[in-house]
């Protein structure tokens, strides 16, 4: 899932092998923290008409 962050850190050098599932890099999970928490802040806020006709 593709998302905007601060890249914090390469756990690589130039020609090092990798295997699967190995951590490349860490990204910022400020922003993605800062993200939801206003999501969780407007969360049920929506208003809600219901028609009985």
């Amino acid at each position: 899932m593709p998302f905007a962050g601060r890249v914090e850190s390469i756990g690589l050098i130039e020609g090092q092998t990798v295997i699967a599932g190995q951590i490349v890099a860490r990204i910022s999970a400020s922003d993605i923290d800062a993200e939801v928490a206003e999501a969780n802040t407007t969360k049920g806020s929506g208003v809600f008409v219901i028609n009985d006709s």
